[in-house]
């Protein structure tokens, strides 16, 4: 995307107004917002609306990163990544489908499935936990168990304590984050 001249003159004042650190800290809490968005849309909790500003936020602070860090440079890497995404794109076109929603759920024990279909607000967890996990929208274990460790920590409240809860229960129970359940 090609930043006009009037744009360009405020992205470098912005430099000499607030500083580089300063600006990095915003692009940082720009993306941030982006996530919890995403995270929320995805949770039928957002409309497109609101992604589609925070997306506009960070496209911005993009382009203030890129007079950051030297646009030629970036350019640079982001046609080399480009073209491996189109790269790695034509090869999984190529692979057989899966079923995106629960793998290979036929290898599943009886009881795995069974456990993987429990509320999470059924489980032996404290309150603190089983409302977080509600508040942001895992209803049942699959889908914790779908989540990244850190997409935990991303969650408001989502702190070490409940996390290191939920680690034992992933232990106890022969689960990990980021399953393809």
């Amino acid at each position: 995307m090609a930043i006009d001249f009037r744009l360009n003159d405020a992205l470098v004042l912005a430099r000499k107004v607030y500083g580089d650190n300063f600006l990095i800290d915003l692009a940082i809490e720009e993306m941030g917002e982006l996530i919890v968005a995403l995270n929320h849309y995805r949770r039928n909790r957002a409309e497109a609306k609101e992604v589609q500003e925070e997306i506009a936020d960070v496209m911005l602070a993009m382009q203030e990163l890129q007079l950051i860090f030297g646009i030629y440079d970036v350019h640079f890497y982001y046609r080399a990544k480009c073209e491996r995404f189109e790269n790695q794109v034509e090869l999984d076109a190529l692979k057989p489908k899966e079923d995106k929603d629960y793998g290979n759920s036929e290898q599943l024990s009886p009881e795995m499935k069974a456990l993987l279909s429990r509320e999470t607000e059924e489980l032996d967890l404290s309150v603190r936990t089983r409302n977080l996990l509600k508040a942001n929208g895992i209803d049942t274990v699959r889908d914790l168990c779908r989540l990244k460790r850190t997409d935990w920590l991303k969650f408001r409240n989502g702190g070490k304590k409940s996390l290191t809860e939920l680690d034992d229960f992933m232990t106890d129970n022969n689960l990990t984050w980021g399953m393809n359940v």
